[in-house]
Order: structure tokens, then C-alpha cells, then sequence
């Protein structure tokens, strides 16, 4: 399974070259999305696109985000603030969210790479 971030996900409902090479990759992959990652890309969504969206999360599983995932969070915020590192508290949410679940994360946003242990794939 790999989870998918919104700039991952925007990309894909886009469209374009770059959704192609993301549709090869989760052709190999079941996907799943954090919950925060349905807000971030909802939220901004009307009409088509929203109901785009929705049959989207049909598709994928979304992982919720629960105790063990803000205690995580706790500890990747830290760590990131001891190397003058931060970034933004979505993210780092998104990001424990994968690290909880031993999970890669497919992502356009190079933020991530601050974050220890985090798996990371490139669709490039």
C-alpha cells in the first residue's frame, strides 16, 4: 500500500503526463489517503472536481487519524523544530500517519524530506 498526499492527488485529478506516470504506479499499488489529506484537497473542490473527488475516495482506503498517529506527530514536530527543520503541521500529520503504518508516501512536496524515516516515492 502506498499513501498518497494532496499534491499527489491534485496532480492525478488534474490530469496530463504526470497523472499517467501515477496511475502506472498505483496499477502495482493500493493506495490510501490520511483524512487530513481528504480535507486539504476537498475543501478547495466545487461541481465536477468534488464529485471527481468523491469517487476518488471511493477507491483508496483512508487512514484516520487516531492516538498512536498524534502521539507520532508529537515526536516528528520535535525532532524537526531541534533541526530548525519545520514544516507545515498538516503535513507533519500526513507524515506520521505513515510512519505509524509503515507506510511509503507519494508526494510532489519536498517538505517531506525533512522528516527521519520517512519512506518517500517519486513519481518523476
Amino acid at each position: 500500500m502506498i499513501v498518497l498526499d494532496s499534491s499527489a492527488i491534485i496532480t492525478f485529478l488534474e490530469g496530463g503526463q504526470q497523472a499517467e506516470r501515477l496511475n502506472e504506479c498505483l496499477a502495482t499499488e493500493p493506495a490510501a489517503i490520511s483524512a487530513i489529506t481528504v480535507h486539504e484537497v476537498g475543501v478547495g473542490l466545487r461541481g465536477d472536481e468534488a464529485r471527481a473527488f468523491d469517487a476518488f475516495l471511493q477507491s483508496v482506503h483512508v487512514l484516520p487519524i487516531d492516538l498512536d498517529v498524534a502521539r507520532k506527530s508529537i515526536l516528528v514536530e520535535q525532532k524537526l523544530e531541534r533541526k530548525g527543520r519545520l514544516i507545515g503541521k498538516l503535513d507533519i500529520l500526513i507524515a506520521a500517519t505513515c510512519l505509524v503504518h509503515n507506510l511509503p508516501l507519494l508526494t510532489l512536496d519536498r517538505d517531506f524530506r525533512e522528516v527521519q524515516d520517512l519512506r518517500l516515492v517519486d513519481i518523476k
